[in-house]
C-alpha cells in the first residue's frame, strides 16, 4: 500500500494542528468485491506511534450528507466513492477530521485509496516515538469482514517508507 502522513503545528498550542493521511488499500482476493457503504457503517482511522501510544483514533459516524447540518457522507453516481464532509459550524468536527474520502477503482478490483484531512485537531505525537502506523477501517469498528488497512513507515534504512521530524518538530512527514 502507497501512502503519505503529514501532521503539522505540532509545537503550537494544543487545537490548531492539521493532518493529512492519504493512500490505498488493497482487500484481499479471498474477500471477494465487498459492499462498501460508509453512509451506513462509518469508517474509522487510527495513528499511533512505535510504542504504540495513539496519536489519534477517529470515529467517522454514517450517515448522509445533511444540508443543513452541513455534515455528512456524499456518494458519486456510480457508487465508487464516498467522501465525509464536514463545515464544522454546526456539527463539531470530530477530532478535528473535516474530510474522509474512500473511492474503489473501477479498474483494478479491491483497489480502495483513500484520503483523511483534519484541522484545529489535538494530535500527540511524540517525535521520539517515529515511525508512525496508520490503520483503516472500513467494518466500523474492528475490522472483522477485512476491510481495513495499514500504512507502515518502516525508517530510514527501509527503502519502502520513511516517517521524519522536521521543522524543530513542528512537523512529521511520512511517505
Amino acid at each position: 500500500m502507497r501512502s503519505r502522513n503529514q501532521i503539522t503545528k505540532l509545537i503550537t498550542p494544543p487545537g490548531d494542528d492539521k493532518l493529512k493521511f492519504k493512500g490505498e488499500i488493497t482487500i484481499p482476493p479471498q474477500l471477494g468485491d465487498p459492499t462498501l457503504d460508509p453512509t451506513t457503517e462509518g469508517a474509522r482511522m487510527i495513528i499511533a506511534d512505535s510504542t504504540g501510544a495513539v496519536v489519534v483514533d477517529v470515529t467517522i459516524p454514517g450517515g448522509a450528507y445533511n444540508v443543513s447540518q452541513k455534515a455528512g457522507w456524499k456518494i458519486n453516481g456510480s457508487a465508487t466513492a464516498f467522501t465525509y464532509i464536514n463545515s464544522g459550524t454546526i456539527v463539531p468536527l470530530p477530532q478535528g477530521i473535516k474530510k474522509f474520502g474512500i473511492k474503489r477503482s473501477t479498474k483494478v478490483n479491491g483497489l480502495l485509496k483513500f484520503s483523511v484531512t483534519g484541522k484545529n485537531g489535538s494530535y500527540a505525537v511524540t517525535t521520539a516515538n517515529l515511525p508512525l502506523i496508520g490503520t483503516i477501517i472500513l467494518d466500523v469498528p474492528f475490522a472483522t469482514t477485512g476491510l481495513c488497512g495499514e500504512s507502515m513507515f518502516p525508517g530510514p534504512t527501509n527503502p519502502l517508507g520513511l516517517c521524519t521530524s522536521v521543522s524543530g518538530g513542528n512537523v512529521v512527514k511520512c511517505k
